[in-house]
């Protein structure tokens, strides 16, 4: 019981400290949990907690943004946006070429978004549509699942609820060795 005190206060110091800033206007900026930084060290995601609540992949040692994505639970109050936020998983592939953000991966809540990166630019891939429409479910979504199987292979799960209640997860490989055309793969 004295450990959860522990971590419950300990997470109350980290947090506090942005809460009080983004209520006096200021802009603070957070690290993501997961891999945040590339492996080539010349990119990072953030997590800016003013509103509203989004992520931003900035080209390091500066802070020149190539691109931002508005938190999943964005509309819904910045307290929780901010505290969802900071679950994000943030997978690089080995080139630091492919990264894939994965919001709050719980349930079937959030969003995953993979972006390329040339020229130093950033580049989302949209990849939903390359996938055969899963028939009568009411809540989807494409999660991370162990990561890079190579530097071009993501390894993906579908969480879905059906109409009948069932809630089902399937196994996917999206492969991005054509990154304007990807592939979705069961």
């Amino acid at each position: 019981m004295k450990m959860k005190t522990r971590v419950c206060w300990a997470l109350l110091l980290i947090f506090l400290p942005g809460i009080a800033a983004s209520a006096s206007g200021q802009t603070p900026v957070t690290q993501p949990l997961g891999n945040a930084r590339s492996p080539d060290q010349h990119y990072e995601w953030r997590v800016r907690t003013d509103n509203p609540v989004r992520y931003e992949l900035t080209e390091l040692p500066g802070t020149r943004v190539l691109a931002t994505v508005k938190d999943y639970f964005w509309d819904q109050g910045q307290g929780l946006a901010a505290r969802h936020a900071i679950r994000a998983t943030i997978r690089w592939n080995a080139t630091s070429s492919l990264v894939a953000l994965d919001e709050f991966n719980y349930r079937r809540a959030g969003r995953l978004w993979v972006f390329r990166l040339k020229d130093n630019q950033a580049h989302p891939i949209p990849f939903e549509s390359a996938t055969t429409p899963l028939m009568h479910t009411t809540e989807k979504r494409f999660c991370l699942a162990e990561g890079w199987r190579s530097p071009t292979l993501l390894s993906l799960r579908l969480a879905a609820r059906l109409t009948s209640g069932e809630v089902i997860s399937l196994p996917y490989l999206l492969d991005l060795e054509e990154p304007t055309h990807p592939k979705v793969m069961r």
